[in-house]
Order: C-alpha cells, then sequence, then structure tokens
C-alpha cells in the first residue's frame, strides 16, 4: 500500500489505510490555519483605528477662541468633527484653524468639503485647505472671495473627511 503525505498540514501524518480520516484531519488543518489567518487580519484592522482630540485655535480674529476638535482615523481616512459655533472678531482676510497633530496632516494636500462658515456675521459656503504635512487648516469661501476684516467670522459646526496619503 502506497504511503499517503499530507501537503497542506504536514505534521499532521495521515493514518495509513484509512484516507477518509486523513482528508478530515487535512481539511481541519487548513480550516484551523484559516482561522488563525482570520483572527490575525482582525486584529490589525481593529490597531488601524484610533480617535482623540486636540485644541484647535481660530485665527485671522481679534481674539484666539479655542475649541476642542475631535478626530478618529482609520487606516489612512481621518475624520475631524468640529464643534458649533468657533466665533470671533475678524481682522483679516485669512481664517485658519491651528493645532493639527502632525500624525494627522496629510502627505498630499487636501480640500475636503465643508459646510457653512460665517464672514462677517453672514452664512456662506465653504471648504477647508490641509496643505501636506501641515497643521494648520485654512478655511476658505468657495466663492474665491477673501473673509472681510471685521464683523463676526467663524464656522458652523462641520465634519471634514480626508485621506493621510
Amino acid at each position: 500500500m502506497a504511503t499517503q503525505t499530507n501537503i497542506a498540514a504536514p505534521n499532521l501524518p495521515i493514518p495509513p489505510g484509512d484516507p477518509d480520516k486523513g482528508w478530515i484531519l487535512q481539511f481541519l488543518s487548513i480550516l484551523r490555519l484559516f482561522f488563525i489567518q482570520l483572527v490575525s487580519s482582525v486584529n490589525t484592522l481593529i490597531n488601524k483605528f484610533d480617535n482623540g482630540s486636540f485644541t484647535g485655535t481660530l485665527t485671522g480674529c481679534t481674539t484666539s477662541p479655542t475649541a476642542t476638535i475631535y478626530w478618529a482615523r482609520s487606516g489612512n481616512l481621518v475624520t475631524l468633527t468640529l464643534p458649533s459655533n468657533l466665533t470671533a472678531t475678524s481682522n483679516a482676510g485669512t481664517c485658519t484653524i491651528t493645532g493639527l497633530p502632525a500624525a494627522l496632516s496629510p502627505t498630499n494636500a487636501q480640500r475636503p468639503a465643508l459646510g457653512s462658515l460665517l464672514d462677517n456675521t453672514a452664512t456662506t459656503t465653504g471648504y477647508a485647505f490641509i496643505g501636506a504635512a501641515a497643521t494648520v487648516i485654512s478655511l476658505s469661501r468657495t466663492d474665491g472671495a477673501a473673509f472681510t476684516a471685521s464683523g463676526t467670522k467663524g464656522f458652523v459646526a462641520f465634519t471634514v473627511t480626508y485621506m493621510l496619503v
């Protein structure tokens, strides 16, 4: 009688003369390896998710109001959730939020969609711009106009999602 070998799991010998048991042992060995790989993959995915917060400071104003900005990162995708109504009296045509942690800075510049901004106390639409390796988020009006250097400026609550690469 020919000796059978177990290619998938060499450390599990197939009993001679009983091919059914050998097939079952081989199947169980492959199943075991599959579940080990599955658990490893799930652990890798879980470990790639983290979240936290940082203090963001609104600039381009007579004061420097701050707010807690919450973030979540899953792999290369980052979501920032900014609080509602971070505003102050404008004294410049620009508007930025400083304090973005370096670990959340994209490799390439990102211009994620935004929502409602305040400019001279009027609501307008705008977007965020995060430069490559930057720790500053620049807010811009979608019409391309500069912010008015007077009145109230800032943003209404919004969420920004962008890629790190």
